[in-house]
């Protein structure tokens, strides 16, 4: 697209690959481990990406009103930093939305098959 992996396209495809397998190992690792934060979130990914350009929108109107601090999410760690926060913001409308919509998240509604 830009290079920005480089200036060898032939070199894109086995780094893909390599962190592809890399996640898969990860998520192999974790699998033993039950964290109820990760699980709702997890389960409300929906949710995230309907809403993250939203969240988006009010913490950085938030930190350059506030607090002037507009030129914070420049950096990678600001970009860390405003993702997290969407994150933890979005917490308890993906629970709220799991109890009361659960055919939002693709679980079955009242009128479903039982």
């Amino acid at each position: 697209y830009l290079r920005l992996f480089g200036n060898y396209p032939l070199l894109y495809y086995p780094y893909a690959f390599a962190g592809i397998f890399m996640l898969i190992s990860l998520s192999f690792m974790f699998d033993k481990y039950n964290f109820e934060f990760i699980t709702i979130l997890s389960i409300g990914t929906i949710v995230i990406m309907g809403l993250h350009g939203i969240v988006f929108l009010y913490v950085k109107t938030i930190f350059k009103d506030f607090f002037s601090l507009d030129y914070i999410f420049l950096t990678f760690r600001g970009k860390l930093l405003l993702s997290s926060i969407s994150l933890l913001l979005l917490y308890y409308p993906i629970i709220w939305i799991q109890k009361y919509f659960p055919i939002v998240m693709g679980g079955r509604g009242r009128y479903g098959r039982k």
